[in-house]
């Protein structure tokens, strides 16, 4: 209604028309993205059953498990949504904390990489150096990483709620992320030094 007041009846429902696509559009790419990874991991021995989500239709040429557990899990979300309307704000922020964690890994190994090489008198990549801003420059995007981290996960009741459980969900579901990393790391670690 405040779309189509302020832009008229014809240029909100096509501005709204724009909106749904865009929002469509997202969420396949959220989804493909989702299915792609986890069947990259199977492919690559990372996940419990790896063999079943690394299988391909001959027909489609598509991740059939990958894709219908990813989709499942979607469903799993609006279900819980019904009863916990704060649920998409959890997932959101944990998503956006969860990247910004990912870029702080990378940025983290590349200023420790970047320390070795100059201990032994090297460059740490030839293909890309910034030469003698390679350290300020790794070492704000450090600082920033970890404000954004910080930021996105410091519990507080605007985002995540008056429950103390969903404003502590980002870090208690980060540490339940990382310990489920490290006992599937563990796992195929020692099958692998078992077969070996």
């Amino acid at each position: 209604m405040l779309v189509k007041s302020v832009l008229g009846e014809t240029a909100g429902s096509l501005f709204l028309c724009i909106v749904i696509f865009a929002i469509t559009v997202c969420t396949l790419a959220v989804q493909s993205g989702a299915v792609r990874l986890m069947f990259a991991m199977g492919r690559d021995g990372c996940l419990p059953f790896s063999k079943a989500l690394s299988r391909v239709s001959s027909k489609t040429q598509t991740p059939v498990l990958a894709t219908l557990l990813c989709g499942f899990g979607a469903i799993i979300v609006l279900a819980v949504n019904l009863q916990f309307p704060k649920v998409f704000e959890l997932v959101t922020s944990i998503a956006i904390l969860w990247a910004n964690l990912a870029y702080w890994i990378v940025v983290a190994v590349q200023l420790k990489n970047r320390f070795k090489s100059t201990r032994h008198g090297g460059d740490t990549d030839a293909r890309f150096s910034l030469g003698k801003w390679g350290f300020p420059v790794n070492i704000l995007a450090l600082i920033w990483s970890s404000f954004m981290v910080f930021n996105v996960s410091w519990p507080r009741t605007s985002t995540y709620g008056f429950e103390w459980y969903n404003q502590y969900a980002a870090w208690i579901y980060t540490a339940g992320l990382i310990f489920l990393g490290v006992c599937i790391y563990y796992y195929k670690f020692t099958k692998t030094q078992r077969i070996s």
